[in-house]
């Protein structure tokens, strides 16, 4: 079985812990393969120091930025050369080279659309695949980015309205959102902190909401900093962007992969269309496109910018809280594939972590790797993965941003 990482840009050796750990009993049936995709890990590397540093109320790409990085990693490498096809190329050499005729495939974000291009180049060679937070081909991201964050945020007011404590805690929760957007809409927020002033923005601040609606602990901390927010009690939010995670990928092969594949196929007349309506608004597309132009251009292959079709089984597990690859996109993919299950999982956010009974998922996978069939598949532990509770006082858990760019953020 071959795991491949999100991103893209994550590296696949990450997730060594895990399957010599907790996830050990995945290798009692199968060999468990994890490669560091070219770009990323000990697999050269595109790493952007200074925008992979960030603070979450920066700009997602500012331009000095992504110039200066470009300008280093050409001195050693081809940025052209780093794409879905490419790495699907790899795979191919990996299998070839361990001597397996066929394998098991999971993918979680990228990983999935990687999947998907390996099954459209070589087909014969796959017995099975699970695709976790599914991102459809040729999808141009992040072009949907920010209505798929709207629903999400849309169902975490839903939530906390439905949750005793969380509601008792935060009653107005829908107001003080609106009246911390109509805030920021005025104009910028500077906050004192005794490291120096933070300047709230209101695009960087939405990409970070956004961003925090990948995970599940972000999401329980949200309600807590947009209503200490909106009361200008902004110590929550000082202390979410503190305490931002590190971000494990490397953004100039996220930059490589996503600019031919995705955004410099956004057409002018589809961006307010696809974000009308939206608190998100286009921030994320404008600055993704500014990066994009100033990035080496290549040749997507066309192969993979088309739905994949094939009879190969497949297991699609969704969460019913994710804010980037909904579970509407799962379904999309399944459509093509005649042999294949989507299971959700309603509690789960993108990031397939921060539940109780986390374990079911990978039990649910190895269940099918064993029979290569979703049918009969046992999804009844489903029901027990339910999320924590929600932070309603500030020495809670807080908010946890991930950071890292990406079709996982």
């Amino acid at each position: 079985m071959l795991w491949l990482e999100g991103g893209p840009g994550v590296p696949g050796t990450i997730s060594a812990p895990l399957y010599a750990g907790d996830l050990k009993f995945h290798r009692q049936r199968r060999a468990v393969i994890l490669f560091d995709q070219r770009g990323t890990g000990a697999s050269g590397a595109l790493h952007c120091p200074m925008i992979e540093t960030r603070s979450p109320l920066a700009d997602v790409w500012p331009p000095a930025d992504v110039s200066k990085c470009r300008r280093e990693l050409e001195a050693r490498a081809d940025l052209t050369r780093y794409s879905t096809e490419a790495s699907a190329h790899d795979l191919e050499a990996i299998r070839s080279a361990l001597g397996y005729d066929r394998i098991d495939l999971a993918g979680l974000s990228y990983g999935t659309y990687l999947a998907q291009a390996y099954v459209k180049l070589y087909p014969t060679r796959v017995r099975s695949v699970v695709l976790i937070g599914t991102v459809p081909l040729g999808e141009k991201l992040p072009l949907h980015h920010a209505w798929n964050g709207q629903l999400a945020l849309r169902q975490l007011l839903v939530d906390c309205r439905a949750d005793g404590p969380c509601h008792v805690a935060f009653p107005h929760l829908e107001a003080d959102w609106a009246a911390l957007r109509q805030r920021l809409a005025r104009g910028a927020i500077t906050i004192a902190t005794e490291k120096g002033p933070l300047v709230v923005r209101q695009g960087p601040f939405g990409e970070m909401v956004r961003s925090a609606l990948n995970s599940v602990d972000g999401k329980r901390g949200l309600p807590l900093l947009i209503s200490h927010a909106a009361a200008r009690d902004y110590a929550p939010l000082a202390q979410a962007v503190r305490s931002q995670g590190a971000d494990p990928g490397a953004d100039g092969l996220y930059l490589s992969v996503t600019c031919p594949e995705g955004t410099r196929r956004i057409q002018s007349n589809e961006i307010e269309p696809a974000t009308r309506g939206s608190d998100f608004g286009r921030y994320r597309i404008d600055q993704q496109i500014v990066a994009c132009r100033l990035w080496p251009r290549a040749t997507p292959d066309p192969r993979l910018l088309t739905r994949v079709r094939a009879n190969i089984p497949v297991l699609l597990l969704s969460g019913g809280r994710d804010a980037t690859t909904p579970s509407a996109w799962a379904r999309r993919v399944a459509a093509t594939l005649g042999n294949s299950r989507v299971v959700i999982i309603p509690a789960m956010t993108h990031l397939p972590a921060g539940l109780d009974n986390m374990e079911c998922l990978d039990r649910m996978m190895d269940a099918f790797f064993a029979t290569a069939s979703a049918r009969e598949l046992d999804t009844s532990c489903v029901a027990t993965m339910s999320p924590p509770p929600f932070a309603t006082s500030p020495d809670a858990a807080g908010v946890h941003i991930q950071t890292g760019e990406g079709m996982s953020s």
